[in-house]
């Protein structure tokens, strides 16, 4: 069983207008400024690409010097990976190019380099742990089975890029649980040591509200041999005033 989910190009335009302007941090001092994208566009089989201006402020002998970036290409790549022994869903940034407007192409190339080391570092990505958001267990009806559960549990996920969106498939197992067994209720002994309403030991007892029909079931025999010994007695008396009216009669 599969979940498929489609995110489209315009799904990810209006994403990206609300996460930008955005700043990350380089190093001790250092900052990347990114503006507002001028295009977001979709590359198969890679990631999301975001073109913009940006500015780097970086420190140089003690002063933080600003240099003007005239563009800049991001990627956004989303991958399976493992994180803390769970498998997520990461969206990781990377700077495909980048335009200085003071420095040669070499020196470009260079600090993509030393930018994409730093995104790589401070783990500058946006994981995901479908598992946990997916996975749920419902309670079935009562009329189906005292206690049972449907169990719906992930197994794992693929994701697919293509120039118009980025599909994620994800798997899914379907069972027929039991939930937890409820609870031992109150042993005998604590329950008969509630006070009878009414007091005296012929008063009729009623199980309160929540209590166990073993306890009712306890009281049971006590009230059955005072019975019995009421009965005996009666068919004792009635028999004596039988045998006596017959000799009675006799005589």
């Amino acid at each position: 069983m599969w979940l498929d989910a489609i995110v489209t190009s315009a799904d990810l335009q209006q994403i990206v207008d609300q996460l930008t302007p955005a700043t990350v941090p380089l190093g001790e001092r250092g900052h990347l400024f990114f503006d507002a994208p001028a295009e977001v566009s979709l590359v198969a089989d890679r990631g999301l690409r975001i073109r913009c201006h940006a500015k780097l402020l970086w420190p140089v002998l003690g002063i933080d010097v600003g240099i003007t970036v005239r563009s800049m290409t991001l990627l956004a790549v989303p991958s399976i990976a493992s994180r803390n022994g769970n498998r997520v869903i990461v969206i990781t940034p990377e700077v495909d190019a980048i335009d200085l407007a003071v420095l040669p192409d070499i020196a470009d190339g260079e600090l993509r380099a030393f930018l994409n080391r730093e995104l790589q570092q401070k783990c500058i990505e946006v994981p995901w742990n479908y598992k946990e958001t997916l996975d749920h267990r419902f309670a079935l009806p009562e009329w189906f089975r005292a206690g049972s559960t449907f169990d719906i549990r992930s197994n794992g996920a693929s994701v697919k890029v293509t120039n118009d969106s980025i599909g994620l498939a994800i798997g899914f197992n379907a069972s027929i649980g039991q939930s937890e067994p409820p609870s031992m209720p109150a042993s005998h002994d604590d329950a008969s040591q509630q006070v009878v309403p009414g007091g005296g030991e012929n008063a009729a007892w009623t199980a309160p509200n929540g209590a166990s029909k073993s306890v009712a079931l306890a009281r049971r025999p006590r009230r059955t041999r005072k019975l019995a010994l009421g009965l005996a007695i009666a068919s004792g008396f009635g028999m004596g005033c039988l045998v006596g009216l017959w000799h009675t009669s006799r005589a």
